[in-house]
């Protein structure tokens, strides 16, 4: 069964977070394909109740865990956290986990005591690894550290676990389990996030992110797995603004081994990259530029749809060249110019034609020796935007050669400033002659003749046609 994200999943927002960075919080059931020394699946719930009672005879009547772990840390705490720390150290997991190295990570935030993150990353070629802020405090400037909050305690480190009733209770108290919970609710309340095998029965967490005037319901970017589709739960979800996925902890590991991004090394580059770049805009005084992590075709999607209009564009893509996502996105922006800089002539001509079939041509080309005493070489094109209307030579005042009585109700500088001001289109006045005639108002034998032997009139395009009737209705000119 593949992962659901019919309900509010928001799909697309969900593979950017992946790829721009997110922060994960655990709960036991992100655990359940991991197994202990004696290849025993890691027991969440009610399971390790079971577990525990077999193994502690004192506590065979208990219904709650957290109430059977407090009454043993209170009569036999030595043996509990023997058995605990022999029970959730994991000696072999599902291959895929590793499908996580695949994924920006910047925080990772658990109630689970098990050391399942740890031995995954022991598999990531040291690119990155953990940094347990409850033993090690802050890691600054350094980019491939991953933030690792075990709010429970990790039978890795020295800490006593919160683990019990009474535990859970106190949490938020003391002040080194504050401040990771702080931090959990800061990061649940302004950046992407993923609950992930947690209970959202246990209303703890929930009321110390939700606490003290915090903003985690603005935040959009919170996505929660839940295995089976429960009406009430997702209703409660939803009320408080979480995007919801519906499916497993295997089906969702299989979800991030797809190739939708770079890989985790590429990402880390990237935002080097971004990083420096920021760093150079400033030292030049430049405070008009921005900068963008992210795949280049999902980038020009986006700022297509934001409606940006540039002058100019410069492209320099790797030698695979351009994709034909970015290449549509780019001319449909409509750029007077685009620049394309390329290390492989092979892919330049291919996406030069590409262009070529969207409005763009080639006007100039030059070839660049950056690398003397080799094959490569640098070629950079300039491509110019080819209108329907460039063959035409017009010079003809034709508010003078028309002047019926709808005319004196707009010029076409009016005209053309309205369709400019409303659709961001421009017209000429050729195109507004044409629509006119169509409309039946007079507009003077001469409205398309032209300085050359053999002229060649275009028709006007149904979009600008559209944008032109606009503008004579506007004017009560039809």
């Amino acid at each position: 069964m593949a992962v659901d994200f019919s309900i509010s999943g928001y799909e697309s927002l969900f593979k950017k977070a992946l790829r721009d960075g997110i922060n994960i919080f655990c709960g036991a059931g992100f655990s359940v394909e991991a197994e202990d020394g004696n290849e025993k699946k890691l027991p969440t719930g009610i399971g390790l109740l079971r577990e525990l009672q077999e193994e502690f005879p004192a506590i065979e009547k208990y219904t709650k865990l957290p109430r059977a772990c407090t009454k043993l840390i209170q009569t036999d705490k030595t043996a509990f956290y023997s058995y605990l720390e022999k029970r959730f150290s994991v000696r072999k997991f599902s291959e895929k986990y590793l499908s996580l190295l695949n994924v920006n990570i910047r925080n990772i935030y658990t109630t689970n005591i098990d050391d399942l993150f740890f031995e995954i990353y022991k598999k990531s070629d040291k690119t990155f690894y953990l940094n347990d802020k409850s033993s090690n405090g802050e890691v600054f400037d350094d980019e491939y550290a991953i933030n690792y909050y075990p709010l429970h305690g990790c039978v890795r480190g020295n800490r006593e676990y919160v683990f019990g009733a009474t535990e859970i209770a106190c949490a938020f108290l003391k002040s080194d389990l504050r401040k990771s919970w702080s931090c959990l609710a800061t990061d649940a309340s302004r950046h992407p996030i993923l609950f992930w095998g947690w209970n959202f029965e246990d209303t703890g967490p929930i009321e110390a992110m939700y606490g003290n005037n915090n903003q985690i319901e603005e935040n959009i970017n919170k996505w929660v797995l839940l295995y089976e589709k429960d009406e009430e739960m997702i209703d409660y979800l939803r009320t408080m603004n979480f995007n919801i996925i519906i499916g497993g902890t295997e089906e969702l590991l299989e979800y991030m081994s797809m190739p939708y991004s770079g890989s985790v090394k590429e990402m880390l580059e990237d935002r080097f990259g971004i990083r420096d770049a920021e760093e150079n805009a400033a030292r030049n005084g430049v405070g008009n530029a921005e900068f963008f992590c992210g795949d280049a075709a999902d980038t020009a999607t986006m700022l297509e749809a934001q409606g940006l209009r540039p002058d100019v564009i410069t492209v320099d893509p790797p030698r695979k060249g351009l994709a034909p996502e970015v290449i549509a996105s780019a001319a449909a922006m409509e750029p007077k110019r685009i620049v394309y800089v390329s290390c492989d002539p092979g892919t330049l001509g291919r996406d030069v034609k590409r262009f070529a079939g969207l409005g763009y041509r080639a006007v100039r080309a030059a070839a660049v020796d950056m690398f003397p005493g080799t094959r490569h070489v640098e070629t950079v094109v300039l491509l110019s935007q080819q209108k329907p209307d460039d063959p035409i030579e017009i010079d003809l005042d034709l508010d003078e050669l028309d002047a019926t009585a709808a005319e004196t109700k707009a010029t076409y500088e009016e005209i053309k400033a309205y369709v400019w001001e409303k659709h961001n289109m421009k017209v000429s006045s050729l195109y507004i002659s044409q629509v006119k005639r169509k409309c039946g108002l007079e507009v003077g034998q001469n409205y398309n003749l032209s300085k050359s032997e053999n002229p060649k009139v275009p028709k006007c395009p149904a979009k600008k046609e559209a944008a032109i009737m606009d503008a004579l209705k506007h004017f009560q000119m039809i």
